[in-house]
């Protein structure tokens, strides 16, 4: 979202009295240039609830993020009991965090993830323009983990998906992003976890599983 639509939604949600919960778990993960500022910036509103993972950006067994907003909020969070008792936080992981932050290792981790990323996305941007040109439509990602697909509206992601299985290849159907059902040809596409040789041939087997409803 660009910074200029950002500033209007802040706007209106102080028109209407409304938070703004903004997921922004890939905020850090950018590989052309700097994104827009993040929502977790622009908290002076009072209407701002940012929330940050490193789970995201660092490992994903450490199963712990932040929260970025404004003081009225920080004071109400804290004063929730489970905090103030401190039985349910991640103590040990959050002083391993910290240390990783104070000396330095998270913002070289960062730099080399969004190498290895922007490496897969260019990967992924090729194997799909080589293949599935005549199939789908896409905009290549700035940053984050996913590609989101267009397929030809008389395809069924669902139907896709269970034959895609059979070949080892994994997606996510569009109709699980939509609260109304729809979406239903569209794909979301992960290069987070494998290679650019394993990227290549799996969009190779969608491409196959799309021109031959036989493929073997």
């Amino acid at each position: 979202m660009s910074l200029q639509r950002r500033k209007r939604l802040i706007e209106i949600s102080r028109e209407h009295d409304f938070l703004i919960l903004a997921d922004e778990v890939y905020q850090l993960l950018s590989f052309y240039g700097d994104p827009p500022a993040a929502f977790g910036t622009m908290i002076e509103s009072d209407s701002v609830i940012s929330f940050g993972s490193f789970s995201k950006i660092m490992a994903p067994g450490l199963r712990l993020g932040w929260i970025h907003t404004s003081d009225k909020w920080v004071e109400r969070f804290s004063d929730i009991g489970y905090i103030n008792c401190g039985g349910n936080i991640n103590n040990y992981t959050s002083h391993i965090v910290r240390h990783a932050m104070d000396m330095g290792l998270l913002q070289s981790h960062l730099v080399k993830m969004r190498e290895v990323y922007r490496s897969r996305v260019e990967a992924m941007d090729f194997a799909l323009s080589k293949c599935l040109s005549e199939h789908a439509n896409w905009l290549k990602p700035r940053g984050g983990y996913f590609f989101w697909i267009e397929l030809k509206k008389d395809i069924n992601a669902r139907e896709l998906l269970k034959r895609a299985r059979e070949k080892d290849v994994g997606f996510n159907a569009g109709d699980y992003f939509s609260s109304m059902g729809a979406l239903k040809n569209f794909i979301r596409l992960s290069f987070a976890y494998y290679d650019e040789d394993d990227i290549k041939e799996g969009v190779f087997r969608i491409k196959n599983l799309l021109e031959n409803p036989l493929y073997p």
